[in-house]
């Protein structure tokens, strides 16, 4: 599948590197990766920001899509205006029945933000409906 990122969709039995954003370069600069138990990986970048690629059908790159990508994109901030920034941690998690999972990180100012499948509230926004791009998760 789209899981090597390296804009390909072949298996592969030796490491292939992941290519950049827009299948240019190769991904760098990455402090720490994630993933799900779907096929889809995140990375958070020592900017703040966060790249995804693999899976995307339930908006879990985070791209405003729900698409899947063979090549890292950039996940997009609340609201899909800009890139999400700031972040501070990440974390998937997996969905329940093994599908579309979620992913939420945390940001420097302590608030959360999440993206993915949500069915089941578990983007925690108060609502049981995917989000494409990043939604706050409300307090209590």
């Amino acid at each position: 599948g789209s899981e090597l990122g390296d804009g390909t969709i072949s298996d592969s039995d030796t490491p292939v590197q992941v290519e950049g954003v827009g299948g240019t370069g190769t991904l760098s600069a990455v402090a720490s990766l994630t993933s799900d138990d779907a096929g889809t990986y995140c990375a958070l970048l020592t900017s703040g920001e966060v790249d995804c690629w693999g899976g995307g059908g339930d908006g879990q790159l985070g791209d405003g899509t729900s698409s899947d990508s063979d090549t890292p994109v950039q996940v997009e901030a609340v609201g899909g205006t800009g890139n999400l920034s700031g972040v501070a941690s990440l974390a998937g998690a997996p969905s329940e029945d093994g599908g579309a999972s979620s992913f939420c990180a945390v940001l420097t100012s302590g608030e959360v933000d999440c993206w993915g499948s949500g069915d089941a509230g578990q983007l925690g926004n108060g609502a049981s409906s995917d989000s494409d791009t990043p939604v706050p998760v409300l307090p209590l």
